[in-house]
């Protein structure tokens, strides 16, 4: 399966009405997710190798332009050969300006391999975590947690309906400091 195609959302759910399903998919999951977190980190680590090699590329690119410089000041504009209009000369070259353009965009590119990576290190660890909730949804069921005498449980709906309250809960707080705050002021 692509990397895009990965549905972090999606896939981190529990339907707690099919356990067995959810189970039999768990090491699928997994896999899929540490498979893409793998071929991150080989992404990301060959991103650093190009930042370390654009690097060495603008000091090279720096010394053979500070060699020519000195071999022939005239030719780049210098009156003196001192080292401080050398470093100069050199700052404002077009390749010495080139290389560290390419040193930016290695930069960049090692970045969004980082971030990429991490998401998915976040991803397999939450995966980690879905499984220990399984692992407890099944002892609870074993434990007739979910039997009822006379009336039927919706789990899902009453998590649904628990979630909701949560929010409204939250918001009611929020505005409450808010209104608060106001107050103060």
């Amino acid at each position: 399966m692509d990397r895009d195609d990965l549905d972090f959302k999606r896939d981190i759910k529990i339907d707690p009405d099919a356990l067995d399903v959810e189970w039999l998919d768990q090491p699928d999951v997994m896999l899929e997710y540490s498979l893409a977190q793998s071929e991150a980190e080989e992404e990301r680590e060959d991103a650093k190798l190009e930042v370390e090699k654009a690097k060495d590329k603008v000091t090279e690119t720096k010394a053979k332009r500070a060699m020519e410089i000195r071999k022939n000041p005239s030719k780049h504009g210098l009156d003196k050969v001192t080292d401080s209009s050398i470093s100069a000369a050199v700052e404002i070259d077009k390749e010495v300006m080139k290389a560290k353009q390419r040193y930016y965009d290695a930069v960049t590119e090692f970045n969004k391999a980082k971030y990429v990576y991490s998401k998915l290190h976040s991803a397999v660890k939450s995966f980690e975590q879905r499984k220990v909730s399984l692992e407890n949804l099944v002892r609870l069921l074993g434990l007739q947690y979910f039997a009822a005498p006379a009336t039927e449980r919706n789990l899902s709906e009453e998590y649904a309906s628990r979630y909701q309250q949560k929010i409204a809960r939250t918001k009611k707080e929020a505005k409450e400091k808010i209104k608060e705050r106001r107050r103060t002021k």
